[in-house]
Order: C-alpha cells, then structure tokens, then sequence
C-alpha cells in the first residue's frame, strides 16, 4: 500500500506523524496543520491510505480517530493511490471520490488560508460546491443553470475553447485578467479599470478588485472600510461600468455592475458567478456537463460591457474569447 502523504504531497505549517490505532482496511500516515497565528488550532488534513474505495463509515472512523476531544477543523483524506476520498466536520456534504491532482489543489489551497477562520470559510465554500453539483463554479443567481450546464457545452466551438483556456487554471491576479483579453489600469482605491485588449476604444468596460489573502469578498475590509465588492459597485455606479470582478487567491467572481441583471431576484452584491481554479482538472473536458469552468470563466467574461438583456446575440471583445456568444439570463 501506498503512503497516502506520497500520493499526496501537501506543504503545510506543521506536519506531524498520524501515531493511532487504524482501524481495519486503512493506513495512517500524516497530519498536515495549517497556520495557527490566533493559538484557535491551525486546520488538520489528516492522509491515510485504504486498499479499497472507503467506506463513509471507515472515513467516519478515521475523522473520529484523529478529533477525539479537540476543538479543531479537520478533514481526512482517504486514497487508494488514484483517487482521494473526503471527510469533513459536514458529515452532509457529500463528498464525491476526486482525482489526486485536483484534491491536493484544493486542500492545499486550504492550508495556504493564513488562520483557522479563513481556512474554515474555504472549506465551507468548497462544501457548498459539491452540495450544489457544480465543480469548480458557482452560480449565484447570475445567470440561467440549465443554459450553463447544457446549452453552452453544446457549442460546437466548446472543446477548442477549452483547450485554449486551459493556460487560465495556473494564472492569478492581474496575470489572469490580463490573459482574458483585457488592458489594466489604475482606477480609485487600487481597484483596476478593464478595457478589451482588441477594442478601438480606450472606455473602460468594467473594474476589478484583487484581494489580499486576509480580505474576503462578502467581509467588511479595512482598506475600503466596507466590502470590497461593495466598493467595486460603487465604483462601477459612478463610472456606469457593465460588470465588476472579484479575484482572491483561486476564486474569481463576475458580479453585475447595475441592478436588476440576473436570474435570481438578488441584490448585487449576491449575484455573483464564481470559479474555483483549484477545482478544474483536464479530466473534466471531454467527460463532464460541466466540462472545464476555466473555459466558462472565459466565455462569462466575455459578456463585460455587453448588457446581457439588451440583446441575446452579440460579439465578445475579448481576445481571448472572441466568438460569438449567446446569453440567457431570463
């Protein structure tokens, strides 16, 4: 049997042995714990190796072997060597078994969190993923699920564009923005105005903020003393720009930048699309309904600056994403 730890190589703050007792059909291996600057108890992602597809009463048994009576955040990783099965204090999320690369993106990701809150608050996110059948993106009332689910992997441009998007899954930041077709500049409170790198016209089309690892989308942040989406909207208000981005570490999140844009009857502020970078694997492409959300992100994207109800048929400025594309929002 294979050392899970081997399967999956995690970078943590600590890393300790996994020194209990296993219970029959498994394998302790290590304890990866993440930063603890609070003394809450950094997050554990405890690796264990099984001979065969666990069952949720054997990966009950290793959570409840490695808790005990502590007050911590844990998740154990159950892996046969090419798959990685999950637990997690949510006995409810029903964790799909997953491949290896895309597990340890995402719990790595996890334990790069700064404290045990942040950590929490990811895990908790990436629960509400597999809760909603989406991988890798989220559909806050945006835009219509059955068009993302079915009618845009029909494109029959789908599988070249998501070959092409494939280079986004590594990109962060500015650098990602960029590679989607856009010019960056300045704009009030760090924020970045967004023009379409191939438009004539040097009219910004939409703002972006980029978070700094200690602020998140929906929290009150210090540098803008509201929300840092909040702000964005603000900003789009002034300036009458279409769309607004967030970007925080792996997420990036499309938001509406005037009201009453989307399918689900929400404020702006939760109107939202969001892709999850560390949950995009190439297996998804060919297989999957979802096929690729990198390649989503582009497509969305695509829409900046294009009121999606004005007109359902129009052309994408972006360089990246230049095809047409067909928008249903209500």
């Amino acid at each position: 049997m294979s050392k899970g730890s081997e399967v999956l190589p995690l970078r943590a703050t600590q890393t300790v042995g996994w020194a209990d007792s296993a219970p029959a059909g498994a394998s302790l291996d290590k304890v990866f714990i993440g930063p603890d600057p609070d003394g809450l108890g950094g997050i554990q992602v405890a690796v264990a190796s099984v001979t065969s597809p666990p069952t949720i009463q054997l990966r009950q048994k290793l959570h409840a072997l490695r808790k005990g009576n502590r007050a911590i955040t844990l998740i154990v990783a159950a892996t046969d060597g090419t798959s990685i099965w999950l637990h997690d204090p949510d006995a409810s999320a029903a964790w799909e078994p997953m491949p290896v690369d895309r597990a340890r993106r995402q719990l790595q990701s996890v334990l790069d969190e700064p404290d045990s809150t942040a950590a929490s608050n990811h895990l908790a996110a990436l629960r509400r993923q597999v809760e909603a059948g989406g991988v890798g993106w989220t559909n806050n009332g945006l835009f219509a699920k059955y068009h993302l689910e079915h009618n845009v992997p029909g494109r029959l441009d789908w599988a070249t564009k998501s070959e092409q998007a494939k280079v986004l899954r590594d990109l962060r930041g500015q650098r990602l923005i960029e590679a989607l077709g856009f010019r960056a500049t300045s704009g009030p409170g760090g924020s970045l105005l967004l023009t379409a790198a191939q438009s004539d016209s040097d009219a910004p089309q939409a703002v972006a903020v980029l978070l700094d690892e200690s602020e998140h989308f929906d929290a009150k942040s210090p540098r803008y003393q509201l929300t840092p989406i909040a702000f964005a909207l603000a900003v789009a208000q002034r300036r009458e720009l279409q769309w607004v981005i967030g970007l925080r570490k792996d997420h990036i999140r499309l938001y509406p930048g005037k009201d009453g844009i989307g399918v689900g009857q929400k404020g702006q502020v939760e109107t939202y699309f969001e892709i999850d970078l560390t949950a995009i694997d190439d297996a998804q492409i060919p297989k999957s309904t979802f096929v690729t959300a990198e390649v989503r992100l582009s497509y969305r994207i695509c829409v900046v600056g294009m009121p999606p109800i004005v007109s359902n048929a129009s052309m994408c400025p972006s360089r990246n994403a230049s095809w047409p594309c067909v928008e249903y929002t209500r």
